[in-house]
């Protein structure tokens, strides 16, 4: 497994600022240095700098959750990594293209074969109900997937659906790592 380690918060992100196109979103409207600027948060509060660690080590990513485009464009900052992000409405994208970044507008469960061709799953789709999360593991064990999955918001407060998910997944590798990853948490595991 990769290490985690203090290192991850020294990441240097500046070459994503130019991507960031802003826009509104987190209720307000947002600048692209507003949009870089929460990017570059540090980890524990965001996981941008987590996703740039890991996706480094693999050479095809699937950004399950595309919504601001903020996770593929952090996964993308290593350009011999290519990313695919997948989202039911990219229009609320709020990055520029990027070579290395290709966007998929659908539903995840109809690219279930494209989506097993990657090493590194960043697992972020909505409503976070822990119900579509179940749904997508049940098939990643059906399907044998040997790559390694990355969960957003196992901690959410808004549901306990997210939490109970994360506490009853059964795999052969899972650890919390929230606090390399985003405030309201961030887990990694193997089927």
């Amino acid at each position: 497994m990769i290490t985690l380690d203090e290192s991850i918060a020294e990441i240097d992100l500046t070459s994503l600022k130019e991507y960031c196109l802003g826009g509104f979103h987190w209720n307000r409207d947002c600048t692209p240095d507003d949009d870089f600027t929460n990017m570059n948060q540090e980890p524990g509060v965001v996981p941008y700098k987590l996703y740039s660690h890991l996706s480094k080590n693999y050479k095809r990513v699937a950004d399950l959750g595309t919504y601001y485009g903020h996770s593929a464009l952090a996964c993308a900052l290593d350009p011999n990594t290519q990313v695919t992000t997948y989202d039911l409405y990219p229009d609320h994208r709020a990055i520029k293209e990027k070579e290395n970044i290709k966007v998929v507008e659908g539903d995840i469960f109809d690219y279930i074969d494209d989506i097993l061709e990657h090493d590194l799953i960043i697992l972020d789709i909505d409503p976070h109900d822990g119900i579509q999360e179940q749904r997508f593991t049940d098939i990643l064990k059906q399907e044998n997937y040997k790559g390694v999955i990355v969960a957003d918001d196992i901690h959410l407060q808004r549901d306990a659906r997210m939490q109970a998910w994360w506490n009853n997944l059964i795999c052969s590798f899972k650890k919390d790592i929230t606090s390399y990853g985003h405030s309201q948490g961030t887990g990694i595991f193997k089927i």
